[in-house]
């Protein structure tokens, strides 16, 4: 009787022993669509954190050329008149465009002055805004 255990055991062995080592064809396919959807999405990820990296870019240059306009006001000691002025003002290789609206204020000795950079090519989206008040010179000698 043990013979024929030993035999019954013997060919589960054999029967364990021919089954192919390694993944089916169903599992390999589940994988690569788990790989495919995770490289999809690490691929979006690059991309938007590329357009947010551009966008801070064109965002922080513009606010330089703004900044660089109300300081050649101050620092030429001009008395701006009322209106609306636009004019290239490039950073580098940008090209930017500002427009200047110089406007009075209750007191005559004071302008305001608005600087709004936009990206050049007529586009209508303003990257910076800066706004600063510029007191008279006839007023400083009193």
């Amino acid at each position: 009787m043990s013979n024929s255990s030993d035999c019954s055991d013997c060919s589960d062995r054999s029967n364990r022993s021919r089954l192919p080592a390694g993944f089916t064809l169903l599992e390999v396919l589940v994988a690569l669509t788990i790989v495919a959807v995770a490289l999809g999405a690490c691929i979006r990820v690059l991309g938007s954190m590329t357009d947010a990296s551009e966008t801070l870019r064109s965002r922080t240059l513009a606010q330089w050329s703004a900044d660089n306009q109300l300081t050649l006001l101050r620092i030429n000691k001009g008395w701006p008149e009322p209106g609306v002025q636009r004019f290239a003002c490039p950073q580098g290789p940008v090209t930017l465009t500002c427009e200047q609206v110089v406007s009075t204020t209750r007191d005559p000795m004071v302008r305001r002055v608005d600087v709004s950079v936009y990206a050049a090519g007529g586009t209508a989206t303003r990257l910076a805004r800066l706004t600063r008040l510029i007191t008279s010179e006839a007023r400083s000698e009193y």
